[in-house]
């Protein structure tokens, strides 16, 4: 009983806190070590929501309080979480600033809200905010709507607002597509440790080898801007994309021939370039890399399922 009075006098230390300045400081935030039916901080969290959705209907205030959460193998996706704690993906997806549904979140750390809504940037920074933004701007002053500070970003909140039917399909098709067509290639090297087949030493190979007929086309993954297209001498002819997070970028190398130049707006689907046999390669195919601020990710985490 003690320990339930100690974080029920902890949250009353937040709203207090709310009610001043509404400055939220991420490290004094209660955090969800689990989403377990068990753990006892969770079934606190869940007996708020159920309040605060018990009060929304009656149209009464609500509890509005913050938790983080470390997403985990189990729960790494947004729909996931979000049947597990009642809040809408709506609401998770724009306080914590998500590109998109299929995202993965596996160690990423969430804040985790009592409330449903939306919670929209003053500083957007992904195309769904941004949409968001041009929607909810005129209404920022307006009397009643709460702001809270995270840092240097103003989010304003919209209580029982959802993304309408259009905001729904972008933010849930805004996912990769395969870079080049379904039935036109197979995969002939994967992600990982493997020996060279040019140096015949043990190297790391920081993509997917699609290995497809010389001029096959191939096709932007995701929306984005071209920062890098022209001859490498490893990869060829190469094209590399910046994607609208501005972390994320996709490589294309080995090609024949390129399509687009530097600087260049580009849309899922659009043809980049046809694939080849340029730089070192032991034959046609197009290697390709997903890049987190620099930093070689599997593909397979990202794209549609390939086998």
């Amino acid at each position: 009983m003690k320990k339930y009075v100690i974080f029920f006098l902890y949250l009353l230390f937040l709203t207090s806190l709310f009610s001043q300045n509404k400055t939220i400081s991420l490290n004094k935030l209660p955090e969800l070590t689990s989403l377990s039916p068990y753990n006892d901080i969770f079934k606190e969290y869940i007996s708020i929501v159920d309040e605060n959705y018990r009060l929304s209907v009656k149209g009464e205030s609500q509890l509005i309080l913050f938790f983080t959460y470390t997403a985990t193998k189990d729960f790494s996706k947004l729909s996931q979480i979000s049947a597990r704690t009642n809040i809408l993906y709506d609401t998770i997806a724009t306080l914590n600033n998500l590109d998109e549904l299929s995202e993965n979140l596996e160690n990423k750390t969430l804040i985790l809200p009592t409330v449903q809504g939306l919670f929209v940037s003053s500083d957007p920074k992904n195309n769904i905010q941004i949409i968001l933004f041009e929607k909810y701007k005129s209404h920022f002053e307006d009397e009643g709507v709460l702001s809270f500070n995270f840092g240097d970003e103003t989010v304003y909140f919209f209580p029982g607002q959802r993304f309408d039917s259009t905001e729904r399909a972008f933010f849930a098709d805004s996912s990769m597509i395969l870079p080049v067509k379904k039935d036109s290639f197979y995969i002939s090297s994967r992600f990982g440790k493997r020996i060279s087949p040019v140096t015949g030493a043990w190297k790391n190979h920081n993509g997917i080898d699609f290995a497809c007929n010389e001029g096959t086309s191939v096709m932007c993954v995701k929306d984005g801007t071209v920062s890098y297209a022209g001859f490498d001498n490893i990869f060829g002819n190469c094209i590399i994309i910046l994607h609208n997070d501005n972390k994320t970028t996709s490589v294309y190398a080995h090609l024949n021939s390129i399509k687009v130049k530097k600087g260049q707006k580009l849309s899922k689907g659009d043809v980049i370039g046809l694939s080849g046999n340029t730089g070192q390669t032991t034959g046609p195919h197009l290697h390709f890399e997903i890049r987190s601020d620099g930093v070689a990710q599997n593909p397979e985490q990202f794209l549609p399922e390939i086998n």
